[in-house]
C-alpha cells in the first residue's frame, strides 16, 4: 500500500513508528533519511 497517498509521510513522528510496529507489525522504509513507506513486516 502507498502510504504517501493516505498520510503526509513527512509528518510522521517515531512514536507513530513504533505504533505501527508494535499494533500492526508493519516496518518503516527510510530512504535517504526520509521515510517513504510502510511494510508488511516478513516473519522468517
Amino acid at each position: 500500500m502507498n502510504y504517501e497517498t493516505i498520510i503526509e509521510l513527512s509528518n510522521v513522528t517515531l512514536g507513530d513508528c513504533l505504533d505501527m510496529y508494535k499494533m500492526k507489525n508493519m516496518i518503516t522504509i527510510i530512504n535517504d533519511g526520509r521515510i517513504i513507506n510502510f511494510e508488511k513486516e516478513e516473519n522468517k
